[in-house]
């Protein structure tokens, strides 16, 4: 467990610039590694798609220093994005929010789902400490589930 209290608010539209920059410090060199990075590319994916509806900002002390995504699906919670600012990764909020996350899961009877590129094992080792298991892979990404407790 975490010695950090951590909480989550919803996300507003006025959240977009930290979006993208928790995104491009935290999730960006994997995206590099994995296929390129270009400033304008991820900004014009953000000023195209973002919506903030659903997303949700992590928070230490009235501090943003996080992004979390999840989509309802019919038969699991899916994590579109979880990305915690590099000075703030580290402290356990990851890990954390991925127990909540299963917990909330469980509690539907859903399976909690993610993929995770392969550029970034350290984050496939931590989901896998949590109960993940492989279930695909493409050619960038690993697909990791984790099944509902009966």
């Amino acid at each position: 467990m975490t010695g950090i209290a951590w909480t989550l608010r919803p996300a507003t539209a006025a959240d977009r610039d930290f979006v993208v920059e928790v995104n491009r410090v935290a999730i960006g060199p994997y995206l590099g590694a994995t296929f390129g990075w270009d400033d304008a590319a991820q900004l014009a994916y953000f000023e195209e798609g973002f919506d903030a509806s659903g997303g949700q900002v992590i928070q230490v002390d009235g501090t943003d220093v996080g992004e979390l995504l999840v989509e309802e699906r019919p038969s699991e919670l899916f994590v579109v994005r979880l990305a915690v600012l590099p000075e703030w990764q580290g402290r356990g909020i990851g890990s954390a929010i991925v127990r909540m996350l299963v917990e909330r899961a469980h509690e539907l009877g859903s399976a909690l789902a993610l993929d995770v590129f392969k550029s970034n094992p350290r984050a496939q080792q931590l989901y896998e400490s949590l109960g993940f298991v492989p279930t695909g892979e493409s050619e960038t990404d690993v697909s990791m589930r984790q099944e509902p407790k009966l």
